[in-house]
């Protein structure tokens, strides 16, 4: 069972926590099914998506939360406002979020022990991130779950 962080501030570099201060200085993203690390070699955060044209893309994301720069292979212009259907690169599992399904859910690891919940947008053009579910909550609250 993991261990379940309070978080106060957020910064690209420094998590500050109820409990201690925690230097970021790599961002491990892991499958919240097969717990499998989604950065790759060039420690960018890839993923298998599926357009709904049925198209099948690797989309690599920066790895720094509110960054928002990608890359696809193959190359391919996403719509504006166009959802996309994320998946892990190893288990091929869904990552659309089941309590707020306009968002991904992946995992940030800060330690061996403790995971961040991570949500970003699964729209094109929507630049959204939170990093820890009272991040997401403070800001949505439960009627996320509606929309």
């Amino acid at each position: 069972m993991r261990e379940v962080l309070k978080m106060i501030i957020f910064d690209i570099s420094l998590l500050v926590t109820s409990k201690q201060v925690v230097m970021i200085d790599q961002y491990n993203y892991h499958c919240p099914y097969c717990k499998a690390q989604l950065n790759n070699e060039n420690n960018e955060v890839e993923f298998l998506i599926r357009r709904k044209n049925k198209d099948k893309v690797k989309l690599f994301l920066l790895p720094t939360p509110y960054t928002y720069g990608y890359r696809t292979i193959p190359v391919v212009n996403f719509n504006k406002n166009e959802e996309v259907d994320f998946n892990c690169k190893s288990c091929l599992k869904s990552l659309i979020s089941s309590l707020f399904p306009n968002y991904v859910q992946i995992h940030l690891k800060i330690t061996d022990k403790v995971f961040l919940d991570v949500f970003f947008s699964s729209v094109y053009g929507v630049h959204k991130t939170y990093v820890g579910l009272e991040d997401f909550m403070d800001t949505y609250g439960k009627e996320m779950s509606d929309e």
